[in-house]
This record gives C-alpha cells, sequence and structure tokens, in this order.
C-alpha cells in the first residue's frame, strides 16, 4: 500500500522550496529520490513512465514504523504533513 503525502513548513510562514526538499532526501538514509514514476495505462495496459521532480519514497519497511513516526522525522526539519 502506498501513500501520497502533501508537506507544509511546521509554522506556514512559506512553501518549501524545492532545493530545500531535496537537501532532507539527500540527508535522510529512508528517504529514496525518485526521478520518474511507472504505472500501467488502465485503457492500452501499456507500461507508461512520468518523470516527477522532487518525488521521495520513504524506505523503511519495518512495521513498527508508520506514517507518525515519518511526521516525527519531518518535524524535525520545521516541517508537517498536510
Amino acid at each position: 500500500m502506498g501513500y501520497s503525502i502533501c508537506l507544509s513548513r511546521a509554522d506556514n510562514s512559506r512553501p518549501i522550496v524545492l532545493s530545500e526538499w531535496l537537501e532532507v532526501i539527500k540527508n535522510d538514509k529512508e528517504l529514496k529520490l525518485v526521478e520518474s514514476v511507472e504505472g500501467i495505462n488502465p485503457i492500452t495496459k501499456q507500461k507508461i513512465r512520468i518523470q516527477v521532480q522532487g518525488h521521495a519514497v520513504w524506505t523503511h519497511t519495518e512495521e513498527k514504523y508508520n506514517v507518525q513516526s515519518l511526521a516525527r522525522k519531518l518535524q524535525k526539519n520545521k516541517m508537517k504533513l498536510k
């Protein structure tokens, strides 16, 4: 199961810029930068690939980790889940 998460600055003072988010990904061993996402076209059934900017995958697989633990990690960077 996957999640799509929106982030904001904890104090909502200004948007999180791409360079700032990329720095968070770079410094967190559990976040992996993904340059494209793949899926299946529901009509043609063909495999499709879409280039994305700033997309990250949370790679931690232990069951004890969940969205709340990700939220705590983001808090350390003064960000929050929306």
